[in-house]
C-alpha cells in the first residue's frame, strides 16, 4: 500500500491540521440540514439484511441481553479492546494520511504512480466513467482518467482502495456474515454523501471519506459481538429484540466517533466526529458534515434494501432531493 502514498497534487481545500480536543464544530457554512421529507430510519432492516435474515420483526428480549450490552461497553470503552476490533487500521490509516499530503505533481506523474497499482488503475478508470465524473466519451486510457477525475477523484479512489481491507471478514459468525453487505452499503453511502455535500456547499471529498468510514461502527460492532458470544450464548437463531437493535445502533455511532477522533484524519471529519460524540449520536449532532453523513446513511440504507427486495421503493423519500442526488441514488440500483 506504500505505492499509493504521496499521490496527490496541491489542493488547499483538504487539510490534515487538526483542532485541539476542545475544538468547536466545523466552521463550514451550515445550510438547512433537514430533509424536505424526513428520511425513514431503516436501521432495524439493515441489521437483519446484514445477517441475511428475514425482514426485521420484534422478538422478546432474551435474559442475557443486558449482559451482552455490558460486555459490548467494556470492549468499546477500553482503548486496547476497541483497537483490537479494527487491527488493520493501525497500518491503513497512516497510509491514507500520507496519501492526503499536499504534493505538486503533474497529471502525467500521477498517472505513472497510479499505474503501479492495478487496484488503483481499475478504481480510477471506473470513477472516470461513473455518473459523478463521466464526460461525453468513455475513458479507457489511464492518463485521460486521471485528468478527468482530478485531485478530488484521485483522493476518492485512493481512500476506497486503501480502506477496503479494513472492512474484510474476520473469524466470527456475525462479522463473516456481514462483511460483504457492509462494504456494499459503505460504497453506496460514500457516493450519496458526496452528492449531498455538493448540494450543501461542503467539501465533497470530506463527505465521501466520511461516508466510507461511517460503517466502521458496523464492522467494529459485529466483531465486538463476536467476542461477546465467545463467552456468552447468542440468541437462538440470532433473533435479537428491537430494543437490542436500537441499543446496538447507539454503540455503533459511538464507535464511529471514537475511531475517527483517534485517527485525526482531517479537521472537518474530526469536528463532525466530536459533534456526534457530544450529542450522543448523529441525530442531534450540530454539525453540517455530520448531518450530511446521516442523510447519506439513510438514503444508502433505502438503496440497498430496495435493491435487495426487502422494502418497497418510496418516491417521497428521494423526490425532494436535487437532481444530482436522485441521479446518484438511481445509478446505484
Amino acid at each position: 500500500m506504500r505505492r499509493v502514498s504521496n499521490l496527490l497534487s496541491r489542493d488547499t481545500s483538504v487539510r490534515t491540521t487538526l483542532p485541539p480536543d476542545t475544538a468547536t464544530p466545523s466552521s463550514l457554512p451550515v445550510p438547512d440540514r433537514r430533509a424536505p421529507v424526513p428520511l425513514a430510519d431503516l436501521d432495524g432492516e439493515v441489521f437483519a439484511w446484514m445477517l441475511d435474515q428475514l425482514p426485521a420483526t420484534d422478538h422478546p428480549a432474551p435474559p442475557d441481553e443486558a449482559r451482552w450490552l455490558e460486555e459490548l461497553d467494556t470492549l468499546i470503552t477500553a482503548d486496547k479492546g476497541r483497537g483490537e476490533l479494527l487491527p488493520r487500521a493501525a497500518g491503513l490509516i497512516p497510509q491514507l494520511l500520507n496519501s492526503l499530503r499536499d504534493e505538486s505533481q503533474s497529471a502525467g506523474e500521477l498517472a505513472q504512480r497510479v499505474s503501479r497499482d492495478p487496484n488503483l488503475v481499475a478504481e480510477v478508470t471506473r470513477l472516470a466513467n461513473s455518473l459523478a465524473f463521466r464526460g461525453h466519451e468513455p475513458v479507457t486510457e489511464l492518463a485521460d482518467a486521471v485528468r478527468r477525475v482530478g485531485t478530488t477523484g484521485l483522493r476518492q479512489a485512493i481512500a476506497k482502495v486503501v480502506l477496503k481491507p479494513m472492512f474484510g471478514a474476520q473469524p466470527g459468525q456475525l462479522s463473516t456474515r456481514a462483511a460483504g453487505h457492509i462494504w456494499a452499503h459503505s460504497q453506496a453511502q460514500a457516493d450519496l454523501c458526496r452528492a449531498l455535500a455538493q448540494d450543501r456547499g461542503i467539501d465533497p471529498f470530506e463527505a465521501y471519506l466520511g461516508g466510507l468510514l461511517y460503517d466502521v461502527g458496523w464492522t467494529a460492532g459485529w466483531r465486538a459481538l463476536d467476542h461477546v458470544f465467545e463467552k456468552l450464548s447468542p440468541p437462538p437463531g440470532l433473533a435479537f429484540s428491537r430494543g437490542f437493535r436500537h441499543a446496538f445502533q447507539a454503540r455503533r455511532e459511538r464507535l464511529f466517533s471514537q475511531f475517527v477522533i483517534g485517527w485525526k484524519l482531517s479537521a472537518p471529519l474530526h469536528a463532525a466526529a466530536r459533534a456526534v460524540k457530544g450529542a450522543g449520536g448523529f441525530e442531534q449532532a450540530d454539525d453540517a458534515l455530520a448531518q450530511v453523513l446521516l442523510a447519506g446513511n439513510r438514503l444508502a440504507a433505502r438503496r440497498v434494501l430496495v435493491s435487495a427486495g426487502r422494502v418497497a421503493e418510496d418516491p417521497d423519500q428521494v423526490a425532494h432531493w436535487s437532481e444530482a442526488v436522485q441521479a446518484t441514488y438511481t445509478a446505484l440500483a
